[in-house]
């Protein structure tokens, strides 16, 4: 006798009236007095109103259907409650709770609520490709969990849509009411109909008469959505007809269009996804691991081509990706010691920091952002901070009723001075400096650093900018740094206006030397003749210079150029004090208080 083949195991056929009590008399019965509801509905279609409500004191949504109990739509309904009810993960919708009104026969039905859909966020502009996977792979992952249930559910009308994003940006799969639950071991269905929406159907769901469904099926229609969250664009808008529509989906295989500017592993991932043949796609499982190994790459790719626009250098955008990835802002402490390190320098000790054990004149003359990292060093340190804060904040009023008693006293006191930022007297500053903490002391006052709330911060297109004048990013940067931040007539970011003020009154050949604030990595020599100060422009191209009347000439650094050009431009007197000399020369014009201005140039 032959052996009988076994018979496909059948999902469990629960009566309507099982499955309604399930929702609304069991533990996800709720009170409509319990739920508050809002006008305008935050959204509508043909299955009726979603609401912002509050349920028991938590933020909700709450779905309203146009029908009332019974029917093939209330059917559609208890098929969705149910799958969210099975559905435990974070990436799945989250169902809360329904209420039936049986006087008006009105449903309620609760859920999280959610900031939008996949289909609008797609539209705006601004997201990255790396950003968009991300939403991708994260309802990816949502499915893939359904799928990878003892009982498989498929979605079966995948699309952007369906896929939600709540206040936190996580990406959610929703919208279950035309999905099916598979019998335990079974992983495809036999459809009596085409189910879903056309555009994003899978080829084999789509042809008359055959729709068979599986979990690639849901695959395909991913593929689809995916297409649409990355691009911003509605795929197929040239259709109005399903006939050839689905032909040329079905016997040509046509698919979206994939961007030339896509790395070649999205591109294959894509065409994985939406095979003709279902068995050769991927599982959203694997998608969701082939999308892991794609993004950080992606991202970092795109962190450099985002840098590239502050910082021109390529190593340098490099030296800032591999450190700071896309901060366009970092803190002093952790960007110096990268950048020597990146240079094969040894690390300098910052001679502006306070000692282990200071005094209280030491503590008193220290700027916020001295403290601020003092006190990082333990509590002990931390609890002198506070102290010290506290007499400032209490002889406060004191201090400015004594300034004004002595506002016109003359004194003989030492003489302070400002550097980034940092106020100290010059007895008790930085009597000796080693060459590699003048190359610190420079490049701070170079990056501008000093914050007024105290904060000491590197801002990448400043870096940018401090690299075009100095580049290029290599072992000889702080060599020509130093080489020109030494010299008396070098005032970097004086203004044009700054200049022409400081130059007014100077005898005719006076200049200076400051870095132009409007054309990247050129610097200026302003000069004051008989009659006027006059800007002359020093073009830097590939970090070679030359004074523009010059076509055939290069000078490889700014000091070389100008002692080349003191007789031609009549460059007879430097105007002294540069913001850098107290670091080279004995004198007190330590001062870049300046830096933060914006240059007017009307340079030539």
């Amino acid at each position: 006798t032959p052996t009988p083949t076994p018979t496909p195991a059948q999902p469990k056929v629960r009566s309507k009236q099982a499955r309604y009590d399930d929702v609304f008399h069991g533990s996800s019965r709720l009170k409509k007095e319990d739920i508050e509801i809002f006008e305008p509905p935050l959204g509508k279609g043909q299955f009726g109103k979603v609401y912002k409500g509050v349920c028991r004191g938590l933020e909700v949504a709450v779905k309203i259907p146009n029908f009332k109990v019974g029917g093939p739509k209330f059917d559609m309904l208890l098929n969705e409650i149910e799958i969210m009810k099975k559905a435990n993960n974070p990436h799945v919708c989250m169902f809360l709770g329904a209420t039936h009104d049986r006087k008006t026969d009105q449903i309620w039905i609760v859920m999280e609520l959610m900031n939008g859909d996949a289909e609008k966020k797609a539209k705006e502009p601004h997201h990255p490709l790396s950003l968009r996977l991300d939403w991708v792979r994260q309802a990816c992952q949502g499915q893939a969990w359904l799928h990878d249930m003892p009982a498989p559910i498929l979605h079966l009308d995948l699309k952007p849509s369906n896929i939600l994003f709540d206040s936190h940006g996580l990406f959610k799969v929703c919208d279950f009411g035309l999905s099916a639950i598979l019998p335990e071991g079974e992983r495809n269905l036999q459809l009596s109909r085409m189910k879903g929406s056309p555009i994003y159907m899978a080829p084999e769901v789509m042809i008359r008469g055959n729709y068979p469904a599986t979990e690639k099926s849901d695959t395909y229609s991913m593929a689809i959505t995916a297409w649409e969250m990355c691009t911003g664009k509605h795929c197929f808008s040239e259709y109005r007809q399903l006939p050839p529509f689905r032909r040329d989906v079905h016997q040509n295989h046509k698919r979206p269009p994939l961007p030339d500017s896509w790395p070649e592993e999205v591109k294959t991932l894509f065409g994985q996804m939406w095979d003709p043949k279902p068995q050769n796609r991927p599982t959203l499982k694997e998608v969701v691991a082939i999308l892991d190994g794609i993004i950080p790459n992606l991202e970092k790719k795109e962190q450099t081509e985002r840098m590239k626009g502050k910082i021109r250098d390529e190593v340098a955008v490099t030296f800032w990706a591999n450190h700071f990835a896309d901060n366009e802002k970092v803190d002093w402490e952790d960007f110096y010691p990268c950048f020597f390190k990146s240079l094969n320098r040894d690390v300098p000790d910052d001679p502006t920091e306070l000692s282990s054990e200071p005094d209280a004149g030491s503590l008193g003359n220290a700027t916020l952002a001295q403290l601020k990292r003092f006190a990082k060093r333990g509590e002990e340190e931390e609890k002198k901070v506070e102290t010290e804060l506290n007499r400032r904040k209490q002889g406060q009023e004191q201090t400015s009723q004594e300034n004004k008693k002595n506002k016109d006293k003359d004194t003989d006191e030492e003489e302070d001075f400002h550097f980034d930022g940092y106020s100290a007297t010059l007895r008790d500053s930085i009597p000796e400096l080693t060459d590699p903490q003048r190359e610190l002391l420079c490049l701070k006052g170079l990056l501008d650093c000093a914050t007024q709330s105290g904060d000491e911060i590197v801002d990448c297109t400043r870096f940018g900018q401090f690299v075009a004048f100095f580049g290029p990013f290599d072992e000889g940067l702080l060599h020509r740094m130093i080489d020109l931040a030494k010299r008396k007539y070098f005032h970097a970011y004086k203004t044009a206006h700054e200049s022409a003020n400081s130059l007014f009154n100077q005898a005719s050949g006076t200049f200076l030397v400051r870095f132009s604030g409007n054309r990247w990595g050129q610097l200026v020599i302003s000069l004051k003749t008989e009659d006027e100060v006059k800007h002359y422009v020093i073009q830097n191209e590939n970090h070679r210079f030359r004074y523009h009347q010059n076509v055939d000439r290069w000078w490889n650094t700014v000091p070389a150029l100008i002692d080349d050009h003191r007789d031609h431009l009549k460059l007879k007197n430097e105007l002294d004090g540069g913001p850098f000399l107290s670091l080279f020369f004995d004198t007190l014009n330590l001062d870049v208080g300046y830096l933060q201005g914006d240059d007017d140039d009307e340079d030539y």
